[in-house]
């Protein structure tokens, strides 16, 4: 990412990841979609190059760049396909209680992204 402020997510892919950084800072979220008592709770923390985070199938994740030129980087397990299924989930729901270090009216956030459902409207995955 370019810009700092450039924020992704929530997307929870039919996949698991190990999110690093190859330089530069990020702040991170995740918001667990799977079915069962863990349902909706989230997680935050800055990650740089020193650290490395294991996100499991049915945890949504996002992030947002808190620096310029930023380079995020993550491996799966499985083939990225543009024709995936997965969940995606409203970065600024305010029933998640996110706060993210770039407020929403400053945040660089596709158009998708921004459309993303509600908690409320998100049904539990199931593997």
């Amino acid at each position: 990412n370019i810009q700092k402020g450039v924020t992704r997510g929530l997307h929870a892919e039919p996949w698991e990841k190990f999110i690093s950084m190859a330089n530069g800072k990020v702040f991170c979220a995740w918001v667990d979609l799977r079915k069962g008592p863990s349902f909706g709770k989230k997680f935050t923390l800055e990650i740089t190059p020193e650290i490395g985070v294991f996100v499991p199938r049915g945890i949504a994740n996002g992030y947002q760049s808190l620096e310029d030129n930023v380079t995020y980087t993550y491996l799966v397990n499985d083939h990225w396909s543009r024709d995936a299924k997965y969940q995606a989930l409203n970065l600024f729901d305010n029933d998640l209680g996110i706060v993210w270090p770039i407020p929403k009216d400053q945040a660089i956030v596709s158009d998708k992204d921004l459309v993303n459902p509600a908690l409320k409207e998100i049904q539990p995955m199931e593997f």
